[in-house]
Formats: structure tokens, sequence, C-alpha cells
């Protein structure tokens, strides 16, 4: 059969096999992974923030519980992907548990001590500062590269 007469169900099946070898080459070749840390976040009523309050801070103060666990990588079991599936159910279910009990007594884990981590204003205004000047800088190389290319090829003058 010439290459190309192959079905559609023919290639797909070529390209099952690209694509798991691709990604056994990928787990061969990356740095091993020592720790899985999850992140267990919880806001307050419920209400996660929005991207828009997030950029603007237009809520107002409020106490956000965050729970972090260390996973150590050799307990996951990577290799077996129905084990992977039933570890990562379980670990979702610790979550939820934990998140019922945050928002029904305020603590995730008893008898756990937690930090209180406070975000002083002229850090958070730096914070902008960074970002907006980084956005500029970037915007002005890119427009240069742009109206550079755009000139080289004559389309302005």
């Amino acid at each position: 059969m010439s290459s190309a007469k192959l079905t559609r169900r023919q290639l797909g099946t070529g390209w099952c096999y690209v694509k798991r070898a691709w990604n056994e080459t990928l787990l061969k070749m990356r740095p091993p992974i020592k720790y899985v840390l999850d992140v267990t976040i919880a806001y307050p009523h419920k209400m996660p923030l929005s991207l828009f309050t997030l950029s603007f801070g237009t809520r107002e103060p409020c106490d956000i519980g965050v729970h972090y666990k260390i996973y150590d990588a050799s307990d996951v079991p990577f290799e077996d992907e129905e084990k992977l599936r039933d570890w990562l159910y379980s670990v979702y279910q610790y979550k939820d548990n934990i998140l019922d009990r945050y928002y029904k007594e305020g603590v995730f884990v008893r008898d756990e001590k937690g930090n209180r981590v406070y975000f002083p204003w002229w850090r958070i205004v730096g914070q902008y500062i960074f970002w907006l000047s980084s956005f500029y800088v970037q915007y002005r190389i890119y427009s240069f590269i742009v109206l550079h290319f755009l000139r080289s090829i004559g389309l302005i003058s």
C-alpha cells in the first residue's frame, strides 16, 4: 500500500506511536523530579479572585488560605497511568476534605499551625512598577523590530 492511500485511521495510529516515542524520549532526557508540590487555595466565602480583581486590586483586603503539601516524587506512580490516575483522585479527595474543613472550621488541618504572610503596599506597588516598565520595554523593542522590518520591505517610509 502506498503512503498516499493510507486511511485517516492508519495515520492516526502511526501518530500514536510517534507521540508515545516522543514522550518516552522526553522522560529519559529530562532531569529527575525530586518532589511534587501540591497547593490548595481557599478564598473567603468560596469566591476566588477574578483576573480583573487581581490586576486592579478592586476587592477589599481579605485573608486567603494557602495549604502546601510536598510529596516525594518516588511515591508518585508516574510509570503506570491507572495507578497515577488513582493517586491523583486520592490527592483531590484529600484536597476536597481539607477545603471543606477550612470553610467549616477555618483551618485546613487540625493541630497544624500556619504562618500569616502580609504583603506591604510598597511591595505591591513596586511589583506593578516592575511589570509595567517591563511591558513598556518589550513594547518598544517589538515596535522597533516590526517597524524596521516594514521599512526594509518598503511598506512604510
